[in-house]
Formats: structure tokens, sequence, C-alpha cells
């Protein structure tokens, strides 16, 4: 069982545990790793969902009950189903107890990197290899079966990361952390857009739109099968790129672009738009973005 004191006994762990980790023991990283450790920083000071953690009623200690383990991040000690005791290192106790902070809710690589290592942590390639290694050996500690992992889920969209799928818990709520909010992303038939980072999917594939491409695209689609006026796409694009001294036709060379983007099967041109289904021109009006497929199905 993982002990959190005393320090000096302690100290040569967390180095030995960092290399483990594939990182070179730098002053800082183990500054906030020993900071962590007599802190007992495992469960935050607010927690984000009162639902995920337990508490015993005489000791006060809090824990966390899955259905297939059992976690006293206190004691630094996870038990599984069968009654065994998981061996499991202090990185890989610190990205549990992230990831359970944050049921059922992907965690970024990104952030995950900094809660375990700290916020001085570099997010490189290094630091995701390692954190994919870390990753494989909890999943070896606490998963049924790792090589099909069932609890700890690679996620990839809306973006990459982690989360712990525990049926019994809803996720945690937006408003208390809002920064884990998933985008909003816009399906329609033939492509799917994601606005927060700028591109669409298109027959599987990304596309990247520019910085005003996806100015225009975004309010086409908070505006459906509903018109925007040129209008309000020159306050929004003046608002964003002062360089243009003529917006209606900076707009219409950016319409063309997106439906280039998200019709590419379309053999249209400059002068001859009518084939292109998604992007509709509203003469004298503006623009407006119209699922086709869904109109057909009513």
């Amino acid at each position: 069982m993982l002990e959190f004191s005393p320090m000096v006994e302690r100290l040569g762990f967390v180095i030995k545990d960092l290399k483990d980790g594939g990182f070179h023991a730098g002053a800082t990283v183990i500054e906030n790793v020993v900071r962590d450790l007599r802190g007992k920083k495992l469960i935050p000071d607010k927690l984000p969902s009162l639902s995920v953690w337990q508490q015993n009623k005489s000791t006060g200690e809090k824990f966390y009950r899955h259905d297939n383990f059992s976690f006293f991040p206190e004691k630094g000690l996870v038990i599984r189903r069968d009654g065994a005791e998981a061996p499991l290192s202090l990185m890989q106790l610190k990205a549990l107890a992230v990831l359970v902070n944050n049921i059922n809710t992907v965690v970024k690589k990104k952030e995950l990197v900094r809660e375990i290592w700290g916020k001085d942590c570099p997010y490189d390639k290094n630091a995701q290899a390692c954190l994919q290694a870390l990753i494989k050996r909890l999943r070896n500690g606490i998963e049924p079966n790792s090589k099909k992992p069932e609890i700890i889920i690679t996620s990839t969209r809306p973006y990459s990361g982690y989360s712990i799928k525990d049926k019994n818990r809803e996720s945690i709520s937006w408003e208390l952390r809002p920064e884990l909010k998933p985008e909003k992303i816009f399906h329609y038939s033939g492509f799917t857009y994601f606005p927060e980072r700028g591109l669409v999917t298109v027959d599987g594939k990304d596309v990247n739109l520019t910085k005003i491409e996806n100015t225009v695209l975004k309010l086409l689609a908070e505006n459906p099968d509903r018109v925007v006026e040129y209008c309000v796409f020159e306050r929004k694009i003046s608002a964003d790129d002062r360089d243009y001294s003529d917006i209606k036709n900076a707009i219409r060379t950016h319409i063309i672009n997106i439906r280039r983007k998200i019709e590419p099967n379309v053999k249209g041109t400059i002068g001859k738009t009518g084939q292109y289904k998604h992007i509709l021109t509203v003469k004298g009006a503006g623009y407006k973005l119209v699922d086709p497929g869904k109109s057909k199905n009513g």
C-alpha cells in the first residue's frame, strides 16, 4: 500500500516513478509532486461532483466505488473486484484521481499531463508518449481485460483524451467545469462542422477552414434555414478583420471557398453555383444554410 509519509521515504519512489514515466526528474516537477504528497491533493478542495466521492461516516475518509474496483485516495489504495490490491504507482494514482474527478467526461490529454506532472511540464511528444504508457499501466492495474478496456476509454472526438466510464453516475455538471463542456457540433448530410476547431469533416477527411471562413460558416450554422443578411456578415467580419475594403465581395469569395470545401464533388464555378445544395444564395439579401438530406426525410 502506498503511504504518503514520511516524506524522506517517499522521495526515492517519486524520482523512480518519474523516471519510469519517461521524464527527466527535474526539480520543478519533483517539487510539484512533493507538494501534492504533502497536501494529499488527490482529491480537490472543491469536488466537481458530489455524487462521485462517498464518505466513510466513522472515519470521514472519502472513497470512490466502481463496479470493478474501489479507490481510497487518502491511503493511495485501489482494491479490485476480486479483492486484490492493484499495484499502482503515485503517477497512476494521480491519473486515476483526475479521471474520477471528471467521471464520464473526456479529459484532454494536455490537461491530464499538467494535472499529473504539474503545470510547468511541457506538453510535447515525450509527454504524450509518457501519458500513453502511464494509462496503459493503469489499465493493467484496474481493467478486467486491459487489451479490451471497458473502464478507461480513449476518446478522439470532440477532442483527444481519456475518460472513466461509470454507468452508475452521470457526467459532471458543465456549470462546475465549463472548460470541459464539449464543443457544439453541427451534423449535415454530407459533412460535419466543428466550429471551435475551425474544420469540417467530409467523407471521413478533415478539411481546415480559414478564420473568416469559419466565422461565415458559424453564422450560417447558428441560423439554420434562415437568411443571414449581408449586413450581419459585414458586422462580424469587420470585427474580426478590418483589412477588407469591399466586404460584400469578400463574403462572396469566402462562400465560394466554403461551398467547395463542404461539397468537393460538385463541379461548380464562380459564376455557376446553382449545383451546390447546402449554402443557398438569396438574391439581394444574403445566404442561408440548409440540409437537403433532412428536408427530404421530413
